[in-house]
């Protein structure tokens, strides 16, 4: 009977051990066996039974980046993935100036600004339209032919204190070349009312209008005949401003007794004999590089 009892009492504990593994089992399996797991941008994590997985971008939302994983308990899986891209637009703003002439800026105070930058854009503006051949009158020849190689002129401080230093003396002669250092200057004496701004204005159409009124041959080639022409119809002043190769200019101006003295400086200075005040053909045909409204740039 004792053995019997202790049989018996044996049988019981095994099905009771039995009992407490698949109890554990199913606790553990059943605890792990679907659970979900939730982490957000701020780094929390939330585990439920779902069996899946998500994470959220910070932002929320799937136009601002969201993912998600779903897995079932057999190992069979679908993701799922939403994400906007960014785009960055750079913008580049490029200024340019008048005529596409450089600033005309030097440290003297005797001429003002404007009138700098007016006196290099208006050499440039006649010097594109002759380059362009679109309506500078020759003479009683016509139109001007148009320029193969016309340079951009650019302003200089070294030209205008050449120009300063002459108008200061009020003397309307053009002044030696070892006064001017590898320039050579127009001259004007500007008798009418108005500030120095209706002088430069004057000053130069005087001398740019040497070419509609007196001409030069249309080969453009600058002879000693030219050059000795009587003052009542030279050209010389004109062929100053046009030289295809000045590409230096500056200026000055200054109130004497009953007048004003208007002088502009040039380099390397044009007006050689035998050679072309310019090479006639189509604009910018020439250039060794970038070409700007006629004009080739330095």
């Amino acid at each position: 009977m004792v053995h019997g009892r202790t049989e018996s009492c044996t049988m019981r504990s095994d099905h009771f051990r039995e009992l407490a593994s698949k109890k554990l089992l199913f606790s553990f399996f059943g605890a792990t066996g679907g659970q979900e797991t939730t982490t957000t941008a701020a780094g929390s994590t939330t585990t439920t039974a779902a069996g899946s997985t998500t994470t959220t971008a910070a932002g929320g939302g799937a136009a601002n980046g969201t993912s998600s994983t779903n897995g079932t308990a057999a190992g069979n899986g679908t993701a799922n993935s939403t994400a906007a891209p960014v785009t960055t637009t750079t913008i580049t703003t490029t200024t340019s100036t008048i005529n596409g002439s450089e600033p005309a800026n030097c440290d003297s105070t005797q001429l003002s600004s404007t009138i700098r930058q007016r006196f290099l854009d208006r050499h440039n503006e006649l010097r594109g339209s002759l380059a362009r051949g679109q309506g500078e009158r020759n003479g009683a020849g016509g139109l001007a032919p148009p320029a193969a190689n016309m340079y951009r002129m650019r302003y200089t401080c070294q030209a205008e204190s050449f120009a300063q230093t002459h108008v200061n003396s009020c003397n309307d002669q053009v002044i030696p070349p070892e006064d001017r250092l590898s320039h050579k200057e127009n001259v004007y004496r500007f008798e009418g009312g108005g500030g120095p701004a209706d002088a430069a204005e004057a000053a130069m159409n005087n001398w740019w209008s040497q070419l509609a009124n007196y001409g030069v041959p249309s080969n453009m080639q600058f002879t000693q005949q030219l050059r000795n022409r009587p003052v009542s119809n030279a050209i010389t002043k004109w062929s100053k401003m046009a030289w295809w190769n000045n590409l230096q200019v500056g200026c000055a101006i200054n109130q004497c007794d009953g007048f004003q003295l208007v002088v502009c400086m040039y380099s390397p200075g044009g007006n050689d004999v035998d050679k072309p005040i310019y090479n006639v053909g189509a604009p910018c045909s020439q250039c060794p590089g970038q070409c700007f409204d006629g004009l080739c740039s330095q």
